[in-house]
C-alpha cells in the first residue's frame, strides 16, 4: 500500500461517521442498518454486513496506526544495519 493510499484512507475514516458501527439486522438483498444509516450498502450476505460493520473507521484507523509504527520500526532497524555495516 502507497502512503498515497494510506492517506486517502486516513482522510475516508476520519469523515466518517466515528460509530459506534453494529449490524442492527439482516434482509437477503436488501441490506442491514448501521448507527445513524438506513443502509450503507446493497449485499447479497450476512456475511458482509459483519464485514461492513466490523471496517469502521476506528478499526481503519487502528490499521494505518499499526502499519505506520511497523513501517517506521523496520526504517530504525534498517538504518541501525547499515551505521554497522
Amino acid at each position: 500500500m502507497t502512503q498515497e493510499q494510506i492517506n486517502e484512507l486516513r482522510k475516508i475514516a476520519e469523515d466518517a461517521t466515528p460509530g459506534p458501527w453494529i449490524k442492527r439486522g439482516y434482509v437477503p438483498g436488501i441490506g442491514c442498518g448501521v448507527d445513524g444509516v438506513t443502509a450503507v450498502a446493497h449485499h447479497t450476505t450476512s456475511a458482509d454486513a459483519d464485514f461492513i460493520s466490523a471496517a469502521n473507521p476506528a478499526a481503519v484507523l487502528e490499521l494505518i496506526a499499526e502499519i505506520e509504527r511497523v513501517t517506521k520500526q523496520r526504517d530504525e532497524m534498517m538504518a541501525i544495519g547499515e551505521d554497522a555495516a
